[in-house]
């Protein structure tokens, strides 16, 4: 099986884990607490009403470093963000069919409760899931064993409680997110949204099309477009996150509502 058919391969069993946050319906699974094996080391992961516990980008790096280190990884596709949902994310996918194995680490610790639901789908024949507070790892059972949790984030038993639902803040940079990464890939493939479409993005997402637009020149979408592999497209692109988030935040800014509504974490 070539590289190709292989990535595409894994397209359905990872590539749920894009599903986002959002106010429309997603179609992601419903939580499954299903676990890899008893943990050696295990404490109670907070409950969400208390304050959630931040780790800064470099931090978030170390960690996904750390979780990879006992995977075998040849076929490795980098995560520099996560382009579909509003909080900061560093991590790999180990590539290799149905062994392919992901590894997330967010800024929130929150975010983990947020969108490891939304993996659900992914928990099936033999895969599974390993989290900490501020990570998370699926894959097969039997290689995600190998993983050995760092001290500064033990893996943690999943909470009896419900995930903490996303501020209206939140809500809004995960479509906006979104709308960046659609909007990526409308100019990779050389199309637009309807008139009608665009109007209402302006409305909502205002100055943010443009600006993804803006951002990638002429090489980018010709290396973008010499990727036969579409599921490779959000690590590609992923380098970007962190500057198209501040454009939503940018957007934002402009809804005096959401700016009423409180801090973003």
């Amino acid at each position: 099986m070539g590289l190709i058919a292989t990535r595409r391969r894994r397209r359905s069993l990872i590539w749920v884990g894009a599903c986002a946050v959002v106010v429309a319906a997603t179609g992601c699974g419903a939580p499954d607490p299903t676990t890899t094996r008893t943990p050696r080391t295990t404490t109670t992961v907070r409950p969400a009403t208390e304050s959630a516990r931040i780790i800064e980008t470099v931090s978030q790096q170390r960690l996904a470093d750390v979780l990879i280190a006992g995977l075998p990884c040849e076929d490795r596709d980098d995560y520099q963000d996560d382009l579909t949902f509003w909080d900061s994310m560093r991590g790999y996918d180990c590539v290799d069919a149905a062994d392919t194995v992901s590894v997330r680490v967010y800024g929130s610790s929150r975010s983990v409760d947020q969108i490891l639901p939304s993996w659900a789908d992914a928990l099936v024949d033999g895969r599974g899931a390993r989290r900490g507070v501020n990570w998370f790892v699926v894959g097969p059972r039997d290689l995600i064993s190998q993983v050995d949790p760092p001290r500064e984030d033990p893996e943690v038993r999943s909470s009896s409680t419900s995930a903490p639902a996303p501020t209206a803040q939140q809500e809004f940079l995960t479509n906006c997110s979104q709308y960046t990464f659609d909007e990526a890939v409308r100019a990779i493939r050389g199309e637009r949204v309807t008139e009608t479409d665009g109007a209402y993005y302006d409305r909502a997402f205002s100055g943010v099309g443009e600006a993804v637009r803006a951002s990638l020149d002429q090489r980018d979408l010709a290396r973008l477009r010499a990727e036969d592999d579409e599921a490779r497209w959000p690590s590609m692109l992923s380098e970007r996150g962190p500057a198209w988030k501040q454009v939503c935040r940018t957007a934002m800014s402009r809804h005096d509502d959401l700016l009423r509504s409180g801090a973003e974490d």
